[in-house]
């Protein structure tokens, strides 16, 4: 693969383009006039640029005078890689006409020449806007414009520099050039004065290929042949990638000519190895090129999926390669390794209903060169989790028939205890109708749950005697009750009592309360993850081997256990109903029948 992330393949490099990124034939057109020769004279005006805000490509346009003697007078112009210069010439004369010429340089070199006969004339040179290159020897560093026979009434040129935003990011120096990132366009024009063109650098690892699509454009003036070499570290071509023909005023032309039939380069070294891609233009300028670089990409999206949607891996830059191997090796749980079905290996996507992370794989063969590539995919859970039930009230002797069990309090008056009971019946509703084979794609086979439903219930009961304030056992808790300084929840030491309303409010809090209390155990421990039932059945997957109902039966199991683990936690005692809601002090001792009698007959 390029030595760039695989994971931001669509970046754009190309800005916004407006009518002012069309650029003009190198050769401008002579008119012969009756000429004279007299002295010139030279001005140097320093046209400066400044980038409006939030803007990286500057703008001016700025009108100045010109010669209306026979001289000639220069403007520095010095234009950027990313824009154009387009010239408008003003001038008015009473008789003759003279020859007004504009001519372009680079630091090196002249670049264009033009010819207008001048008059009342007000005229736009070149026909299309010149633009920048990356170059120094082709890039337009100044202009001369000279009156070249009788003087003018007046005479003034408008210069317009426009940007053109992301265009010609490569260099012209292999040791400068940056990192071409795939399937990213990039824009820009090319000279033939410009002695190296762009260069753009790709990292390829072994067995690695690269082609190259885009389009070029001649807006006017002169066909041109639109070359891109491969080269290495010392400028030597390899391979030429692309040689097209921008014909004049032809409109857009792409390459290649048909998917499949570009050039490929495949890296043969047994090490990533960095080569350059050498954009230049043979005959006349060019326009305008689009290029992106292609090479082969497994991507899969979305990622992560959400457990049970659908997600799709796509192979990109593989035009004229043969496609085979595809496989999925799930990891996450582990399943198996899924094998693409025969005949339809040699597709380009693979799409289908996933439940299981893992690893996509494929094999690309161009040229007899196979290359691997593989892209992970990651499952998001699904919001699977059962609430807690609340605590409901029932009367001594209730029937939990889910769970077989009948609660029944015994009387207060024994003082054995079990004069509340609570229990939080854990069920669920899980049938084959909820367990999901997947019909195609990378997890084909694969089984899952599609649903289960929440059927536990929470009931606890008291003695009626207990909230009875009639009651003989109510009417024998004094609330008399006084604690010495030694006292404590679990070692009550005092004289006296506990009310009746105290030791009624004990037992509902020890069998229902969130906090102290059986319900509150329940609550913690399903809310848990690890014990939840929903949640633990939403990763559970079965393999292409598994039937629906050996399936089922294994979830089943793995429910199980998280259901006893909820048991084992609200089993556990809180503190008695003599104490406070916190469990730190005691509200007293009752006074109950133990030994027949009870041990207060009445109360004071």
């Amino acid at each position: 693969m390029l030595d760039i992330s695989q994971q931001n393949l669509e970046t754009s490099v190309r800005g916004t383009k407006t009518a002012d990124t069309t650029t003009r034939s190198m050769r401008g057109t002579a008119i012969w006039t009756c000429c004279r020769l007299f002295s010139a004279i030279t001005w140097f005006l320093l046209l400066t640029t400044l980038p409006a805000a939030g803007q990286t490509c500057p703008s001016s346009s700025v009108t100045l005078p010109a010669p209306t003697d026979v001289t000639t007078q220069t403007y520095q112009i010095n234009l950027l890689p990313c824009q154009t210069a387009s010239f408008v010439i003003s001038a008015e004369q009473d008789w003759f006409g003279s020859v007004i010429s504009l001519t372009g340089f680079s630091s090196t070199q002249q670049l264009f020449s033009y010819n207008v006969l001048a008059g009342n004339i007000n005229t736009t040179l070149p026909d299309v806007p010149y633009p920048g290159v990356v170059g120094s020897d082709g890039i337009l560093s100044y202009i001369t414009l000279q009156n070249r026979n009788w003087p003018l009434k007046s005479h003034h040129i408008t210069i317009t520099k426009a940007p053109r935003e992301g265009w010609n990011v490569g260099s012209d120096s292999i040791a400068a050039a940056p990192q071409a990132v795939p399937f990213t366009e990039y824009y820009g024009s090319v000279s033939p004065f410009e002695h190296n063109g762009q260069y753009f650098k790709v990292t390829l690892q072994p067995e690695q290929a690269i082609y190259l699509t885009g389009h070029v454009h001649k807006y006017s003036g002169y066909n041109t042949t639109f070359r891109v070499n491969l080269v290495d570290s010392s400028g030597t071509a390899l391979q030429t990638l692309v040689a097209v023909l921008a014909t004049a005023s032809g409109g857009s032309t792409p390459y290649p000519a048909s998917p499949g039939s570009a050039p490929v380069f495949v890296n043969t070294q047994s090490v990533a190895t960095d080569y350059f891609l050498q954009l230049q233009s043979l005959n006349n300028e060019l326009d305008e090129f689009s290029m992106m670089v292609n090479t082969p990409t497994l991507t899969v999206t979305p990622n992560p999926v959400v457990r049970g949607d659908t997600a799709s891996f796509a192979l990109r830059g593989v035009d004229g390669a043969s496609i085979s191997q595809w496989s999925y090796v799930t990891s996450n749980p582990a399943a198996g390794t899924i094998t693409r079905t025969s005949g339809a290996d040699d597709q380009t996507v693979w799409t289908g209903q996933v439940v299981a992370g893992g690893t996509g794989m494929v094999t690309v063969t161009f040229s007899g060169h196979p290359y691997s590539l593989q892209q992970d995919l990651q499952i998001s859970s699904r919001t699977w989790s059962f609430p807690a039930v609340s605590a409901v009230k029932q009367q001594t002797g209730y029937v939990v028939a889910p769970c077989s069990a009948t609660l029944t309090a015994n009387s207060p008056e024994l003082g054995i205890g079990g004069d509340g009971k609570y229990l939080a019946c854990i069920r669920w509703d899980l049938t084959l109708n909820d367990v999901g084979e997947i019909p195609s794609g990378p997890n084909k086979g694969l089984k899952w749950v599609m649903d289960v439903r929440d059927l536990t219930t929470a009931d606890w009961v008291a003695h009626p005697d207990v909230d009875d304030s009639a009651s003989q056992w109510y009417i024998h808790q004094c609330g008399t009750w006084v604690p010495s300084a030694q006292s404590t929840c679990t070692q009550p030491a005092g004289t006296g009592w506990i009310s009746g309303a105290d030791y009624s409010g004990g037992i509902q809090r020890h069998e229902s309360a969130l906090q102290n209390g059986h319900h509150g155990e329940y609550v913690t421990a399903q809310n848990d993850p690890a014990n939840n039932i929903k949640t633990g059945a939403e990763g559970l997957i079965g393999l292409t081997s598994d039937t629906p109902s050996s399936f089922l039966t294994y979830v089943n199991s793995v429910l199980t256990t998280r259901q006893q683990r909820i048991y084992d936690a609200y089993r556990v005692e809180p503190c008695s109903q003599t104490c406070t809601a916190t469990c730190v002090d005691s509200m007293g001792i009752a006074n109950t029948k133990l030994t027949g009698n009870w041990y207060q007959a009445t109360c004071p």
